[in-house]
């Protein structure tokens, strides 16, 4: 016959609908706040209705408990359904179809009857007559009793994410459905949409979503608009969403239709970002600070480093406590505070290389710096590395510390650019394979290095040429052992001796990190940005003024810069109570540093000043008899301070010597004079140095050059140097 069924017009069979309604739907239409009481057969279900009617409708499907699927279950949608089975394997296998059949129809909650089988006899159900010793209530202690077997997902009215969701979807706490006129099908695990991303330069646009893996841990994810299906599902998919089989068509609809208005700004740097006004840090899966306008989410494929284990006060025990008396410790330390507060008081990226002699706690000190950002095992890195894995890391590490270990693993020959780069704070300009600019690689931050040698003896070393003034203010040399005669430490806190304070710090850093970084971003954040940026100059300024410099050249001036920015952010870090030191002392040790570092150095004058004046000294004592001819035979040699006896042959002249008013003077030739040691430098400006130090003497005409009757020469200019260049302290 052709008839109208279920809203559709159809021929059907007489004899059997493709799906009947169920028993009793009167009975169900007029009673919605009643139970439903699913039973097998029409019979049973009469003789239940008269049992239980006053509580429960009863029903079941049509055709008997063998064709279960043709009946249509579209009316038991949102009803709570208890499933009570004839006593047989059969009645088993009904109710489990009839959870199916009701759970994909949309009921609300589904409960099996477990009959005991000692009481109730083989087949029994509901049409039967009591068992002796049965009674009406012990039936309904049966349905008080059954057992749940499904709860539908109800989605939470106050769940944001879930309130994004429209038809044909809807999304619980635990899945994603997809909703079909009698039917609700699982496409996945819950995936809920967190906003529309875009980066800095309002480019990249993408949905971000989270999700829990089968472990429960949560996946962030940007997918950009670009990206196509097959790679979107197989990056859900390695993130352990659960999608069903054969469910990708909604999964993908899904997806591609929901819309927010909520914009998240997305970055894939750590560090400061913001207005003045509302500036926020950011670290892997944790902001610091509140920006009302903007959402931000760091998104990046390199493994976390900024992990944190134990509590402030478990570092501050077991790490910071030592630091008191020992000087290196405290710059270390400091310097690894300093880094985020570089951006408030306008400061430039800069580092210190702590060296001296191999298993003398360089290591430990670097490993104690590390600790105030992570677990130094995976935080401090290695100098072997090529400078664009370098400049790729340093990336990474903005705002932070970059702690890298043993300066002899590089090229020295590269080292000096490498340095330069890492000091500008900016990588190298690119091109694309379209011939556009890529993105410039920026950073600002503290580096931390070790080594055996100075990294201007490790330059020389490796490439023959010397080092220069940017790298000495860009990486400040600091001998890592002062004079205590245990290592780097000058306070062993009671240990027996270096080495066992070393492995107590190496083991305790592991143990307890990443909590310092987090109290001191906390605290910045909470605080008023021009508040703390003029408290830190005035202690800044008060450091400066206590070096007593006044006569220091500029490059000494921008170094002591650094070491006060390091120095201002220690005693910030007591203040907040982070540095469990006396007020002051951090201001004390690195103030020692300072001048260990001039001492190393040798003066606070010009660095390639001093470079020329060392290198025209060294030269002088090497070759002051060979390349140096005398000019009379009252001139001394330089070994044994003997006059010289008959005149021998000068191989590759330099000049003359000659005594004038009892001081040698050494006549150099002014093509040797530029070329030995005015090469990389301003001439004018070492000439002049040498003539204030009274090194070089002055001609009548005031110009740096004399002209001199030289033998076998003529009148020839040449540059007069006076033996007073090795009266130098050589302390």
């Amino acid at each position: 016959m052709f008839c109208n069924f279920d809203g559709r017009e159809k021929w059907c069979w007489k004899g059997s609908l493709d799906a009947a309604p169920l028993y009793n739907l009167k009975d169900i239409f007029n009673n919605p706040d009643k139970l439903i009481l699913f039973v097998e057969g029409e019979k049973t279900a009469d003789a239940a209705e008269k049992l239980l009617g006053d509580v429960y409708c009863a029903t079941t499907s049509v055709g008997g408990a063998q064709r279960p699927k043709k009946t249509s279950y579209k009316h038991l949608a949102g009803r709570d359904i208890t499933v009570f089975p004839d006593n047989d394997d059969a009645g088993k296998i009904f109710a489990d179809n009839i959870t199916d059949l009701a759970k994909s129809a949309g009921a609300n909650s589904i409960r099996i009857v477990q009959i005991p089988p000692n009481i109730f006899p083989e087949k029994w159900d509901l049409a039967d007559p009591l068992p002796e010793g049965v009674i009406k209530n012990d039936i309904q202690t049966l349905l008080d009793d059954a057992k749940l077997v499904y709860q539908k997902e109800i989605s939470d009215p106050n769940d944001e994410a879930a309130r994004l969701v429209k038809p044909p979807f809807r999304l619980t706490k635990k899945q994603l459905l997809f909703c079909k006129k009698d039917d609700e099908i699982e496409v996945c695990s819950r995936i809920e949409l967190l906003g529309i991303s875009r980066n800095k330069d309002n480019d990249n646009w993408g949905k971000v979503w989270l999700w829990l893996d089968p472990d429960g841990y949560p996946h962030t994810w940007l997918m950009p608009f670009e990206m196509e299906w097959a790679d979107v599902k197989k990056h859900l998919l390695k993130g352990g969403l659960t999608i069903k089989l054969h469910q990708d068509k909604y999964l993908r609809r899904y997806l591609q239709t929901i819309e927010t208005q909520k914009r998240i700004r997305s970055v894939t740097q750590i560090g400061w970002y913001g207005t003045s006004q509302q500036c926020v840090f950011i670290l892997p899966g944790q902001t610091f600070g509140n920006s009302e306008n903007e959402t931000y989410l760091f998104e990046s494929t390199t493994p976390d480093i900024f992990s944190h284990n134990g509590t402030l006060d478990d570092w501050k025990e077991n790490v910071a406590k030592y630091a008191y008396g020992n000087s290196r410790l405290i710059l270390a330390l400091s310097a690894s505070l300093a880094a985020p507060l570089l951006n408030f008081i306008g400061g430039e990226s800069h580092g210190f290389h702590f060296h001296g002699r191999s298993s003398k706690g360089k290591t430990t000190i670097l490993d104690c710096a590390s600790s105030v950002w992570g677990n130094p095992e995976k935080f401090k890195k290695q100098w072997r590395a090529t400078d664009n894995g370098l400049e790729g890391l340093a990336e990474t590490r903005n705002d932070t510390l970059l702690p890298l270990d043993e300066v002899n693993q590089v090229d020295g020959e590269k080292l000096k650019a490498i340095i330069y780069m890492l000091g500008n704070g900016q990588g190298k300009n690119r091109s694309s394979s379209t011939g556009n600019n890529q993105r410039v690689k920026t950073w600002r931050l503290i580096l931390l290095s070790t080594g055996e040698i100075k990294i201007a003896d490790k330059i020389n070393e490796d490439s023959g040429k010397t080092s220069s003034a940017g790298v000495g203010v860009r990486i400040i040399d600091i001998l890592a052992e002062p004079e205590s005669g245990h290592g780097v430490f000058e306070n062993l806190h009671d240990f027996e001796d270096g080495v066992k304070l070393s492995m107590h710090l190496k083991a305790a850093a592991k143990k307890y990190h990443g909590t310092a970084s987090r109290e001191l971003l906390d605290k910045i954040v909470n605080s008023s940005r021009e508040v703390l940026s003029e408290h830190m100059a005035t202690m800044g300024k008060e450091f400066i003024e206590n070096l007593n410099l006044t006569q220091a050249d500029s490059q000494v001036f921008r170094v002591a810069n650094h070491f006060a920015n390091v120095a201002v952010s220690g005693e910030l870090a007591i203040e907040y109570g982070i540095l469990p030191l006396q007020k002051g002392s951090v201001f004390s040790a690195i103030q020692k540093c300072v001048v260990d570092w001039i001492r190393s150095r040798g003066s606070t004058g010009d660095f390639e000043i001093e470079q020329g004046i060392d290198k025209l000294r060294l030269f002088l004592e090497l070759h002051g008899d060979s390349r140096f001819t005398p000019i009379g035979n009252n001139v001394p040699d330089m070994i044994n301070h003997e006059i010289a006896g008959d005149q021998k042959t000068t191989f590759n002249r330099a000049g003359f010597k000659k005594i004038e008013n009892a001081v040698i003077q050494y006549w150099i030739f002014p093509e040797t004079f530029k070329k030995e040691f005015c090469n990389g430098q301003d001439a004018s400006r070492f000439k002049k140095a040498l003539f204030e130090r009274e090194y070089l003497i002055k001609g009548s005409d005031g110009k740096y050059s004399i002209s001199k009757d030289v033998p076998g020469l003529g009148k020839k200019r040449v540059y007069v140097v006076s033996a007073k260049i090795f009266e130098k302290d050589c302390e």
